[in-house]
């Protein structure tokens, strides 16, 4: 049941992202709109990409389970909230350090890596 149910929802996460991915790319955020603005989202995608796939096994391993710690955080510190905004104001502290640690979440990666394929 449990190994179904964690199917079922990385399933569900993996059409989510690649339909987000390819929504973005159609939308031509990856390639029209003001000189310079969509052509530094491009690039930015396509290096995220690269540096994400060229990483070292063991760097990955590392980051996954650096994200994951801040991801249980952002869960328990939302348990402990007893609001709605209280639970919004604290998952955004733990979120945004393991994206501007460059820590890899394996959902997240499932839109980043087709964006930057798509944007190359």
């Amino acid at each position: 049941m449990l190994a179904r149910n964690w199917t079922l929802v990385y399933v569900g996460n993996l059409v989510g992202s690649l339909a987000t991915a390819i929504f973005v790319w159609f939308s031509g955020v990856l390639d029209f709109g003001p000189p310079g603005a969509s052509q530094a989202v491009a690039a930015t995608a396509v290096r995220i990409t690269v540096d994400k796939v060229t990483l070292p096994t063991v760097e990955l391993l590392f980051r996954g389970i650096l994200c994951n710690t801040l991801v249980c955080l952002a869960v328990w510190l939302s348990l402990a909230a007893h609001t709605v905004s209280g639970k919004g104001v604290a998952i955004v502290f733990p979120i945004t350090a393991f994206v501007a640690l460059g820590f890899e979440h394996s959902v997240a990666n499932i839109y980043l890596i087709p964006v930057g394929f798509l944007a190359s």
